[in-house]
């Protein structure tokens, strides 16, 4: 399975996960009273809460994202920062798993694109 094919099915997997939560809001505001979804979901949802919840979300995101590439440089393993980017994405979409067993996605698209061994991307996960 190739990055490009890897990082398709993310992408539909984020617009899956979009649109259900788009649906069960939906589901929440005809199930519910409106008085209350609005005073509990306007205040949660304002315009500026939700671009400051964007922007430490993608923050984060890029400061993991950089911790994993120094930590990928300490095992000689450089496969450029946009490259570990997307391999770090595609591991990101399935950290939901059971005991994160999704992360080790990362090892095998590291085999597979960088031909990378197994032995030397696991223990980067590991310390994550």
């Amino acid at each position: 399975m190739t990055l490009k094919k890897i990082t398709d099915v993310s992408h539909t997997r984020m617009a899956l996960f979009v649109i259900s939560v788009v649906l069960f809001y939906l589901l929440l505001g005809i199930y519910s009273s409106a008085d209350l979804l609005r005073t509990t979901m306007g205040s949660l949802l304002s315009l500026k809460y939700m671009a400051a919840y964007l922007l430490l979300f993608i923050t984060a995101i890029l400061l993991k994202h950089l911790r994993w590439v120094i930590f990928l440089n300490s095992v000689n393993v450089d496969v450029g920062f946009f490259n570990a980017l997307k391999i770090y994405l595609a591991g990101l979409s399935l950290c939901v798993t059971p005991a994160r067993i999704g992360d080790f996605i990362k090892s095998i698209l590291m085999k597979d694109t960088f031909a990378t061994k197994h032995s030397e991307i696991v223990p980067v996960i590991f310390m994550e």
